[in-house]
């Protein structure tokens, strides 16, 4: 027997919440609910192109709702998911889901205390070829990670700078691959726009402190012509590439699974296709189905590690 549809509803209508409002409209085993947005016209015409019923009341949002989706600015992320929190409400908070460390102890001290799963939403763990690539680097000394994430320049987010907007995901990635704890951290970058606050253009270098130490660098910026989304990962015996932008992997021959050859020539690994966005929300779903909050994909508290990584860079880059 089919299980009912759990009923989501998405707070803010923006690219993001869009994202979610279409991928969700699609997804069998969710209902898209309710989209929230203050700005009213907004979320109607959102709902005209997904379904669900249009709200710039968030009380009525929450009202009916098995779940929900936090796809507004960063900047709101930890107060709404305070509320949604209270009401007892199982929530997915796009990235980040908080921007200072004390917004972020108070979500994760409201969720536990409510005992409400939250997630966040780090899409890349559900990229097929970051899939295929933690298989494969499975039980394997990591020795280096190399990170670039590289965009064009937009006018669509300009309350973060490039490092909670996009480099975010490689840290995510690597702390996902190897855990561990940083240290000696350097980081410099500019702003596109002299005297601008934020910045768009960062590198950043550290040693990640793993059973051995495993030299991490990245580079993440929104002022070039093109779009790079790639992550080199060096074992003690070879290299795997992560293409998220193609949804790719090269891995060097030696790592390949069927151990025919030891060379280092790199070559493609197959990846099972998967939408990652609607990978993510299927997982997010079925934790709750489970009813167990540490399957609902990256939680909070993993999350937290990241983040802290995240505000690291931005203290040597603004000061603390």
């Amino acid at each position: 027997m089919s299980l009912a549809p759990l009923a989501v509803s998405i707070l803010g209508a923006g690219v993001m919440g869009g994202n979610h409002a279409r991928t969700l409209a699609t997804l069998p085993g969710a209902k898209l609910h309710r989209i929230f947005d203050p700005h009213a016209e907004r979320a109607t015409a959102l709902a005209a192109q997904t379904g669900g019923d249009a709200t710039a009341d968030l009380a009525a949002a929450l009202d009916g709702a098995d779940a929900v989706v936090i796809a507004a600015s960063s900047a709101a992320h930890a107060s709404l998911a305070q509320t949604v929190i209270a009401a007892g409400k199982p929530v997915l908070i796009e990235k980040p889901f908080a921007v200072t460390l004390l917004e972020a102890e108070a979500v994760i001290s409201a969720a536990e205390r409510a005992g409400v799963p939250v997630a966040t939403g780090h899409v890349e763990r559900f990229n097929p070829a970051f899939v295929a690539a933690q298989k494969l680097l499975q039980g394997r000394r990591i020795v280096a990670i190399d990170g670039r994430r590289l965009n064009v320049g937009s006018n669509r987010i300009l309350d973060t700078d490039v490092v909670i907007d996009l480099m975010i995901h490689d840290i995510d990635a690597a702390v996902a691959l190897m855990g561990g704890v940083p240290e000696g951290l350097i980081a410099q970058g500019f702003a596109l726009t002299e005297g601008a606050a934020k910045r768009d253009h960062v590198l950043a270098a550290w040693t990640q402190r793993t059973p051995t130490p495993v030299r991490v660098s990245m580079q993440g910026s929104r002022i070039v012509p093109d779009r790079v989304r790639e992550t080199r990962v060096l074992t003690d015996d070879g290299m795997v590439v992560i293409d998220f932008l193609s949804r790719s992997v090269q891995a060097s021959e030696c790592l390949l699974p069927d151990g025919q050859s030891e060379g280092r020539s790199l070559v493609p690994v197959a990846v099972r296709p998967q939408e990652s966005l609607a990978a993510e929300l299927t997982q997010f779903l079925h934790g709750l189905r489970l009813g167990r909050a540490e399957e609902v994909g990256v939680t909070v508290q993993a999350a937290l590690p990241v983040l802290s990584l995240v505000w690291a860079i931005q203290n040597q880059l603004y000061g603390a």
